[in-house]
């Protein structure tokens, strides 16, 4: 059976980055088929239509005399074949359909077709993105395609690609290809209309081998996974699954493991997936019924990766915008006509709240805040955690001070000692000095003496710095696209916390970082992005697979999202905690 997702928080709640991860491995686009009169593009359209003579068009592109073969051509070393040519002779207008979706805009003119022969099993990475193609100003803008033979009746592409940085192209198989397959290369010439002139490029082959069964691989990038599995993870760390498994892609006939469905999470793309009860946990690879969101888990504050599956228009439920109906008796929809919001009822002073604010919303004058008991509606400048008041002093509480000098804010105190309660997620209650507050996996901390990064290059799990015991408290830095991964020794049955702030509770300046938890083998036991604001946090509640691990060493890694932009200073914080349903 396929299920569809057509109300999915991962385009609500959880934002593009866990679709993305889903739906990574695109399906490949079809060739159009010939039409009535037979015309399937590789034979010389009428000129007039598009708008140049028959001299303007030029000779036919899969004409054998036309077609560059890269065995003789091409100069092979090692793995890759590179090939320098010009597109200025080649018809100057569009002979072959473009595959469809490549083109942002524009015509393929002036076409080159090479023939390649396959060597080795793998993936084919075909590119222009090299010296001999002209960059900058006036550079050659191309467009990169490969498909089964030069004639469009019948081919199958095998991936299209234009512009993947600056005019240049660069695109991977979508397929394996086996030794002995000959396939046809295109290099096109991307123009506005037909008659635009060609310029040189310069073309690489590269063969790519497959990843097998629980190696590494990227889930933001094309699947480089060995036939029948699927590269399933978070940001730009995977590990290579049987498809049929949580994540994957479904076995031929939707088929899926034990009692995963197969749901489609884009356009032709299916993934094996759980699909949680009304009122279940739920997270990007847990779905919610088509009736309800995945919204946050009011027990985990600023959580907006696992929570639970809120029916729409029950309290707490999606409401207002394009949502249809009436939130029900008793709740208020914190939303309207233009923007989605949240069912929420009214609280009083003092009784229990939601401090994610998603079902509840506490009396003027009041903040839902930290407690004795959970988090209670508390009047404002009276408690760390409540919103500040004007005039001053903006907060009367003891040993309190305002997060900001004017506007909204919130109370705050600071100084706390080692050993003593803080505040991970909102930095309500800071650390004094070197000591950092650590996340115990509970919405509470502990102050805790820091320790920094060490010297040695630990960009990978197996460069990992050598394994501590746990608590642990790391200053460390990310520069642009570096990874940093830390050893850890965990005892059997013991659960995995780890959050990465600023060390008081807030997120590190201009950073969007990503957690990786990873066993001694190198293989992703998962990971976490945007936990807190831009903060990324592991835990036993939230993160099932951070529970019930056996004993051995870890490597929690931490890198910015997407490998962009730096991380100037970073606190991570890991430990070990018990395991919680």
């Amino acid at each position: 059976m396929v299920a569809k997702n057509s109300h999915s928080l991962l385009a609500r709640i959880l934002g593009t980055a866990c679709v993305a991860a889903l739906a990574a491995a695109c399906s490949p686009p079809v060739m159009p088929m010939p039409d009535a009169s037979g015309n399937d593009g590789s034979t010389t359209p009428d000129a007039t239509a598009e708008g140049g003579s028959d001299a303007a068009v030029g000779p036919r592109v899969c004409d054998m005399a036309n077609i560059v073969n890269l065995a003789t051509a091409g100069m092979r070393m090692g793995s890759t074949t590179r090939y320098t040519g010009s597109t200025a002779m080649a018809a100057s207008n569009q002979m072959i359909a473009v595959p469809s979706g490549c083109l942002q805009g524009g015509m393929a003119i002036r076409q080159v077709a090479h023939t390649y022969t396959v060597q080795n099993m793998g993936f084919l990475r075909v590119s222009t993105a090299n010296m001999g193609t002209p960059s900058g100003m006036g550079g050659h803008d191309t467009v990169v395609w490969v498909q089964d033979r030069c004639d469009t009746r019948g081919t199958m592409s095998l991936g299209c690609n234009d512009d993947t940085g600056g005019l240049a192209s660069t695109v991977t198989s979508n397929r394996l290809v086996m030794p002995g397959q000959m396939v046809t290369i295109v290099v096109a010439t991307l123009a506005m209309a037909a008659g635009g002139p060609g310029l040189p490029y310069e073309l690489s082959v590269d063969e790519v081998p497959p990843v097998m069964m629980g190696a590494g691989c990227d889930p933001t990038g094309p699947n480089l996974c060995a036939a029948n599995l699927t590269c399933v993870g978070s940001g730009q760390i995977g590990t290579c699954v049987a498809n049929g498994s949580l994540g994957a892609a479904c076995r031929t006939g939707n088929m899926c493991d034990g009692t995963l469905q197969c749901i489609e999470v884009g356009t032709d793309v299916f993934r094996c997936l759980n699909r949680a009860p009304m009122g279940g946990a739920c997270n990007s690879v847990t779905l919610c019924p088509d009736t309800a969101d995945c919204l946050p888990d009011g027990m985990r504050p600023g959580n907006t990766q696992d929570g639970r599956c809120r029916e729409r228009n029950a309290e707490g439920g999606l409401c207002g915008g394009d949502i249809m109906g009436t939130c029900a008796m008793g709740t208020t929809c914190t939303g309207d006509a233009m923007r989605v919001g949240t069912c929420a009822r009214a609280v009083a002073m003092g009784a229990a709240c939601d401090p994610t604010g998603v079902s509840t919303t506490c009396a003027m004058g009041t903040t839902c805040a930290a407690a004795m008991m959970g988090y209670t509606c508390q009047a404002n400048g009276s408690v760390a955690g409540s919103a500040c008041v004007d005039p001053a002093p903006r907060c009367s509480g003891m040993g309190l001070t305002c997060s900001t000098m004017m506007g909204a804010g919130v109370c705050r105190t600071t100084a706390a000692m080692a050993g003593a309660m803080c505040d991970p997620r909102f930095g309500t209650i800071t650390c004094a000095g070197m000591e950092a507050c650590s996340a115990n996996g509970d919405g509470a901390g502990t102050c805790r003496a820091s320790v920094a990064e060490g010297m040695a290059d630990n960009n990978a799990p197996a460069m990992a710095e050598a394994a501590r015991a746990l608590p642990l408290v790391i200053r460390g830095a990310l520069p642009m696209s570096d990874v940093d991964c830390f050893n850890v020794t965990v005892p059997a049955n013991s659960g995995v916390v780890a959050q990465l702030s600023d060390g008081a509770g807030g997120c590190p300046a201009s950073a969007d970082s990503v957690l990786f938890l990873l066993d001694s083998m190198g293989r992703v036991v998962g990971s976490n992005d945007d936990s807190n604001n831009l903060c990324s946090y592991l835990d036993t509640r939230d993160n099932t697979f951070t529970r019930m691990l056996p004993a051995g060493t870890y490597a929690v890694c931490v890198r910015n999202y997407g490998a962009m932009g730096t991380i100037p200073a970073y606190t991570l914080s890991v430990q070990t905690a018990a395991p919680r349903g």
